[in-house]
């Protein structure tokens, strides 16, 4: 993924689809369009700092994948759904990043 000067790019972990499809949704109508849902591999964490660590990895792993100039593909749909969370990505221009960063914020359990 490569940023043109002036954006800014969100990611935001949700426990589930639902939250994920409420951000979403809200994200949409307030104008916001390049966004996208993805699963993501669920661990047991044992607490929040654990959880904190894993999106931070998550996320260097997209911004590795961002510079080598491949997409993901996604995850093979061979677990049961509780072992997966929900990743949201959205890039916005820096002048609407904190409108955005607002709406995940109420939905996601975190956001980088």
């Amino acid at each position: 993924m490569h940023l043109a000067p002036g954006q800014r790019a969100i990611l935001s972990y949700y426990s589930s689809l639902t939250q994920a499809e409420q951000a979403a949704r809200e994200l949409r109508k307030a104008g916001f369009r390049s966004i996208e849902i993805e699963k993501i591999p669920k661990q047991s964490f044992p607490g929040d700092d654990s959880l904190r660590s894993y999106a931070a990895g998550v996320a260097q792993l997209m911004h590795s994948v961002a510079d080598m100039e491949v997409q993901p593909t996604g995850w093979p749909v061979t677990e049961p759904l509780e072992s997966h969370a929900y990743m949201i990505t959205l890039v916005v221009d820096r002048q609407n990043a904190n409108q955005a960063l607002s709406i995940v914020r109420k939905y996601a359990s975190i956001v980088n």
